[in-house]
């Protein structure tokens, strides 16, 4: 399926991306927030945001 016709952004470094937002192109080297050990931490990190930045 095409990125620019679904909308999607691949992190796959031969997709093109010139149909999105810079903000929307993952960099080199980013966190990828689908890892499991990505989503391990984030629910440790969840109750400390939330009691920070409330619901």
């Amino acid at each position: 399926m095409n990125a620019r016709a679904t909308g999607y952004i691949s992190n796959r470094l031969d997709v093109p991306t010139d149909h999105a937002p810079p903000w929307r192109v993952p960099q080199p080297g980013s966190i990828k927030t689908y890892t499991q050990e990505a989503i391990d931490k984030k629910d440790d990190l969840f109750p400390i945001l939330t009691e920070v930045f409330g619901r």
